[in-house]
């Protein structure tokens, strides 16, 4: 392959990328789902509108905050550590939104 055809592939592919992180972006966001992403740590990354609603907070709030560390809810932590288990993990409850103060769920 010629440094022509090695650019135009390279061009390609990020073309692709782009295109399938925002497909990615519009479902996270656009989810009837309260969808969260966590880093290694549990520290809150991405946040989507649902989510807010429920919690009663805002995507401020949340994105930074430390769930390993902060929620005090033995069953939304559960669902916490299974997620981070590498398990598909749910919460179906009422939590007391640590950042938003009120009832959720």
């Amino acid at each position: 392959m010629d440094l022509k055809e090695e650019l135009n592939e390279r061009k390609k592919i990020e073309v692709d990328l782009r295109q399938s992180e925002d497909k990615f972006r519009l479902i996270f966001e656009h989810s009837p789902l309260a969808l969260v992403h966590l880093d290694k740590s549990g520290v809150i990354t991405a946040a989507n509108d649902n989510l807010c609603q429920i919690l009663g907070s805002s995507k401020d709030r949340l994105i930074g905050f430390n769930t390993r560390n902060s929620v005090v809810d033995k069953d939304m932590l559960a669902a916490i550590v299974r997620a981070f288990g590498g398990r598909i993990s749910q919460y179906d409850g009422v939590y007391l939104s640590v950042t938003g103060g009120c009832p959720g769920g």
